[in-house]
Order: structure tokens, then sequence, then C-alpha cells
């Protein structure tokens, strides 16, 4: 592996010089603060891992939405979106919930590390 980059993660699933994969220094942090490091990373963006991940499912649905469009099929019914919307907020909560209950465990280690 070159030197500053974590040789344990799978080089198929990190984009190349994707900060994830780098061990950071003083000067790399420095070059990172840069004002200009959003137009750097709009550069880079067709090489994105996430992107090609995720593309086939953007491209289906744009196909699926030009499908209705094009052939008019009408209002869609709205009981599968109901339900999908009653699982997904139920989902939200745990997950908040589940979120909330480690910062309170972290913050009670702290408090135990603090006393120490």
């Amino acid at each position: 592996a070159e030197h500053g980059v974590d040789g344990t993660l799978d080089p198929k699933r990190i984009s190349k010089g994707l900060s994830v994969s780098k061990v950071w220094s003083a000067r790399h942090w420095r070059a990172h603060r840069h004002r200009h490091r959003h137009l750097m990373n709009l550069y880079g963006w067709h090489k994105s891992t996430v992107l090609a991940s995720i593309s086939p499912l953007i491209f289906g649905a744009v196909a699926w939405a030009l499908a209705v469009r094009f052939f008019e099929l009408g209002p869609l019914p709205l009981a599968p979106l109901t339900l999908q919307a009653s699982s997904l907020g139920l989902l939200l909560v745990f997950r908040t919930n589940q979120a909330a209950s480690r910062v309170q465990e972290a913050r009670r280690l702290l408090g135990v590390v603090k006393t120490r």
C-alpha cells in the first residue's frame, strides 16, 4: 500500500483518492479546508463508487416516471405509499431512539472516565 492509505479497505468499493481511504496528516487537513474543496468534489463526481452503485436504481426510477408520463397511466393508487410511509416513520422513530440511547450511554461512560 502507498504511504498514507489504509490497506484494509476494499479498493473496489472506495473511490481513488477518497478521503475515507487516507490517513490524514496536518498537511492533508489544511488542503481539505480550502474554500474550493466542493468544486474539486464536483469535478470528480463521475468517478464516485456510490453513484456507480445507485445509478441502476436512479435510471429505473426515471424510466418508470417517463413511462407513466408517456403512456398517461393516470393517478396511481395511494395505498402502497401509505403503507410505506407508515413503516418508514416507525423505522425513523426506532433509529432516532437508538441514536439517543447511544448518546446517553456515551455521556454516562464519559462521566465514569472523568471521575477516575
